[in-house]
């Protein structure tokens, strides 16, 4: 199970990543251009793209990142019952 979820995680980083890069470039292209418009208008309205691209990428990272942590406390968690089961089985008291 944990051998599954490291492979979700190795994909899930190489789809995050390439879709991250593209969307904030996206989004500096928009900033650019927002910067160089004559109308105020305009400006707002390439901002505003550029605003909402950006935070398109928050939810892709998250995930990502909290997946990772949950198989991080996984693998922690599995290794603590070793331990105690290796503890247990050298309990003097044990038949």
């Amino acid at each position: 199970m944990l051998e599954s979820q490291s492979r979700a995680i190795r994909r899930e980083k190489w789809t995050s990543v390439p879709i991250g890069i593209y969307l904030i470039l996206f989004s500096t292209a928009f900033f650019l251009l927002a910067a160089f418009s004559k109308s105020f208008e305009q400006r707002l309205w390439f901002a505003l793209c550029a605003l909402f691209i950006a935070l398109i990428w928050v939810p892709i990272v998250l995930r990502y990142h909290i997946i990772r942590f949950r198989l991080e406390m996984m693998k922690e968690i599995k290794e603590t019952q070793w331990r105690i089961a290796e503890i247990a089985d050298s309990l003097p008291g044990k038949k």
